[in-house]
């Protein structure tokens, strides 16, 4: 499994790939109580009436945690990535991954690629949650070009449309970087 540093703060964008694939629940599968979605990506997420929905679904669900930013120290370095991100989602994913030396779970990689770099913070990205459903044998090489297809029919920016590929960059370190 590529989740080396638990927790894992997740971003909206990886979330709303994961709805849109109507795969949601690999998470769950996945990483059970490994899962932190920061209360600012949460708020976010509401605002989008699909996300919303699927956050109702789950609410009463303990597989995950909505965690705030409430250490001082995390508010001033919040504010900072804040300032240089524009937007609360990556500044919070970012906070909280440094603080709790997990791994940050974004598709935004123009925003949070070169900071994970600096920081030596992990990065994951929807590519990696599919391939570690496909190593952990919860999906087969079928059914990841499925939700991969249903995940770009919905209008979804993907790196790569062939599954196949994902393999092959994991695997064999080759074909188009993931990320």
């Amino acid at each position: 499994m590529l989740l080396k540093r638990p927790p894992l703060i997740i971003d909206n964008c990886v979330l709303s790939d994961l709805l849109s694939g109507e795969c949601f629940e690999l998470l769950k599968q996945l990483y059970s109580n490994k899962i932190i979605i920061p209360n600012e990506v949460y708020k976010e997420g509401l605002q989008f009436p699909p996300l919303k929905s699927e956050y109702e679904n789950i609410i009463e669900e303990d597989w995950y945690e909505v965690k705030p930013i409430e250490k001082k120290e995390d508010l001033f370095l919040f504010n900072s990535l804040h300032k240089r991100f524009k937007g609360n989602g990556e500044a919070s994913v970012l906070t909280l991954a440094q603080r709790l030396k997990g791994t940050v779970c974004s598709n935004d990689l123009r925003a949070v690629k070169k900071y994970t770099d600096i920081h030596d913070i992990p990065l994951m990205t929807t590519m990696t949650i599919l391939y570690d459903a496909y190593k952990k044998e919860i999906i087969t090489k079928k059914q990841g070009q499925k939700l991969l297809d249903k995940m770009i029919t919905d209008g979804r920016d993907m790196v790569v449309d062939d599954f196949q590929k994902v393999v092959d960059s994991f695997e064999r370190g080759i074909g188009k970087p993931l990320y």
